[in-house]
C-alpha cells in the first residue's frame, strides 16, 4: 500500500489498526442457518429470574432462587456439591456466608446471563468467589479488571489474589506505537532591515526540553543574487535530530499571530547529523522587499518539530461486558448427560432426561404443561406420540445447544414440531430450510405445511417456485395470483 493510499485512512496525525484475529477451525457440516448460539441465550433472564427452581442460595439477608443443574454445568464445585453425599444434596437450601449479597448477585448473574454490572466495584471480591466456585471465565474477566485498575492505593492489596490468577492469557490487547515529539516556537523581530548589508543573525532558543540550542539568521548572497533565512543547530545533545522547521513572515511588529497578517509561509524536513545550518527559505531582492520586509522591519516566526525515538506503549484490555454466559456453553453437557434433570420425556422407545426450567423458558407449551396441575407435572414424565424420537432429539438438541443435526432430512417434521412447541427461531430456520429445498416431489406436502401453520414465508416461497414452474399447477389462475 503507497503511502498516499494509508493517508485516506488517517484521522489528523494518527493512523489506528485493528487485527481481527480468528482460529481456523474444521468446518462443521451444518446448514449455515445453524450456525448460531444457543436459544439459551434469550432464556438466561428467565432462570435468572428463578423460573421452576429448584434450589435457594441465603446469603446475608438475600435469597437466591437458582437451579441445580445450571450451577453444577457451570461451576465443578457446584457440581460436587450436588452429586456426592454433602448435605447441599439433600436440601433446597444452601447457605454462603464467605461471600458478600452483592458479589454472588453478579455471580450468578453472570452463569446465567454473561453479564456483569459495576465490576470496577466488586471485582476483588468477584474474583475471589470465582476462584472458589471454579468459574475460569469470570475469573479471568475479573483479572482483566484488576489489570486495568492497579494503582498505588491498591498494589499491595491486588498483589496478593494477583499471585493466584489462573488466566495463562495476557490481558494486553492494545499496543500504541507513537514518536517522541519536542515542538516548540521562537519568534525574531528585526528593525531597519535596509540598513543590514551583511549576515545577522538572531539569538540562541533552546528546544522545550532543553536539550538542543538553535538559531535563525539572514544571509545576503551577493553572488547569487539572493536572501536567505537559515536555522542553525548551535548545540545537541543527541547525534542525529530529525527536524521539521516552518517559517512564518508577519506584516510588522504584530506578536499576536491571531490578529498579524501572514504574508509568507515555508516548511521544511531534514536530518541533522552534526552541528550546522540549512536553508529553510530563500528570496530574490525584490522578493525580499516585496512580501517580507514591512515599514523596514522583518517578523519571522519559526516553529521547530523535533522528531525523536519511536515510543511504544501498551494498554490492558478491559473485561468485555456482556459476553456469551456459561449457561449457552453448558447446553451441550446438559443435554447429553442430562445433569439434575427434572422431567423425562419418553418418545417410542427412547427417554430424554431433561429440565422443566430449560424447556419452560423457552416454549410457552412446555411452560404451560409444568406450571398447571397436569399429568405431567404430577408424574414426572411426558410421552409423545406425533413425532419421531429423531426430530424430538433435534429439537430438543436445539433447544439446549442452538444446533441441528441432519434438518436436511427431518425439516418438515422439525417444521411441524417446532410450530406445535412454538419455538419461533426453530421454526423461521426449518423454513428457510425448505423453501430452498423445494422441489415438484415435495411441493404439495410443503404447500399444506405452509398452509397448516399459517407460514407467510413458505407461502411466498411457494408462490415464486411455483411460477417457475407453472405445470405443477393445474389452476392457472394460481400461477398469474400477486
Amino acid at each position: 500500500m503507497s503511502f498516499e493510499s494509508v493517508a485516506t485512512f488517517m484521522l489528523g496525525d494518527s493512523l489506528t489498526v485493528y487485527w481481527d484475529i480468528t482460529p481456523i477451525k474444521e468446518q462443521e457440516t451444518l446448514h449455515p442457518a445453524l450456525k448460531l448460539s444457543s436459544v439459551l441465550v434469550g432464556s438466561g433472564e428467565k432462570l435468572f429470574n428463578g423460573l421452576h427452581s429448584d434450589l435457594i442460595l441465603m446469603v446475608h439477608d438475600r435469597e437466591f432462587r437458582v437451579h441445580k443443574c445450571i450451577l453444577a454445568a457451570a461451576s465443578p464445585v457446584f457440581a460436587r456439591m450436588f452429586e456426592h453425599e454433602m448435605l447441599e444434596k439433600t436440601t433446597d437450601r444452601v447457605k454462603i456466608e464467605d461471600i458478600s449479597a452483592e458479589v454472588m448477585e453478579e455471580l450468578v448473574r453472570f452463569i446465567y446471563i454473561g453479564e456483569v454490572r459495576k465490576v470496577e466495584n466488586i471485582f476483588e471480591g468477584l474474583h475471589a468467589a470465582a476462584a472458589k466456585y471454579d468459574i475460569q471465565r469470570l475469573q479471568e474477566i475479573s483479572e482483566k479488571q484488576f489489570a486495568t485498575t492497579i494503582g498505588y492505593g491498591n498494589f499491595h492489596r491486588i498483589s496478593k489474589p494477583a499471585s493466584i490468577m489462573t488466566s495463562e492469557v495476557s490481558p494486553i490487547k492494545r499496543r500504541t506505537s507513537d514518536l517522541k515529539i519536542s515542538e516548540f516556537s521562537f519568534q525574531w523581530i528585526v528593525k531597519h532591515v535596509s540598513l543590514r548589508t551583511e549576515t545577522f543573525h538572531s539569538g540562541e532558543f533552546n528546544s522545550q526540553d532543553g536539550t538542543s540550542s538553535w538559531k535563525l539568521s539572514v544571509h545576503y548572497d551577493y553572488y547569487q543574487e539572493c536572501i536567505r533565512i537559515n536555522l542553525s543547530l548551535v548545540s545537541s545533545s543527541t547525534a542525529e535530530l530529525n527536524v521539521k522547521a516552518k517559517i512564518y513572515i508577519f506584516n510588522g511588529e504584530e506578536e499576536n499571530r491571531t490578529t498579524a497578517t501572514l504574508k509568507e509561509e515555508s516548511s521544511c524536513s531534514f536530518k541533522f547529523i552534526q552541528l550546522g545550518s540549512i536553508c529553510v527559505r530563500n528570496f530574490s531582492r525584490k522578493a525580499w522587499f516585496e512580501h517580507c520586509v514591512f515599514n523596514d522591519t522583518l517578523t519571522i516566526q519559526c516553529n521547530i518539530t523535533i522528531i525523536g525515538e519511536s515510543v511504544e506503549t501498551t494498554e490492558f484490555e478491559p473485561p468485555m461486558l456482556p459476553c456469551s454466559s456459561p449457561l449457552v456453553e453448558s447446553g451441550e453437557k446438559l443435554f447429553s448427560l442430562g445433569l439434575h434433570s427434572d422431567i423425562t420425556l419418553v418418545v417410542e422407545d427412547r427417554k430424554f432426561a431433561l429440565h422443566k426450567n430449560i424447556l419452560a423458558a423457552q416454549s410457552p407449551v412446555f411452560a404451560s404443561m409444568f406450571d398447571h396441575d397436569m399429568l405431567e407435572k404430577q408424574t414426572g414424565e411426558v410421552k409423545i406420540t406425533d413425532f419421531s424420537a429423531e426430530v424430538i432429539e433435534e429439537l430438543l438438541r436445539f433447544m439446549y445447544t442452538g444446533n441441528v443435526r441432519n434438518i436436511e432430512r427431518i425439516s418438515e417434521d422439525l417444521f411441524s414440531a417446532a410450530a406445535k412447541y412454538d419455538l419461533e427461531r426453530l421454526q423461521g430456520i426449518c423454513e428457510k430450510q425448505l423453501a430452498c429445498s423445494l422441489t415438484r416431489e415435495n411441493f404439495y406436502r410443503i404447500l399444506v405445511l405452509a398452509d397448516l401453520h399459517q407460514s407467510a414465508y413458505l407461502e411466498d416461497a411457494l408462490v415464486r417456485f411455483a411460477r417457475q414452474n407453472p405445470e405443477l399447477l393445474a389452476d392457472e389462475e394460481w400461477a398469474s395470483d400477486e
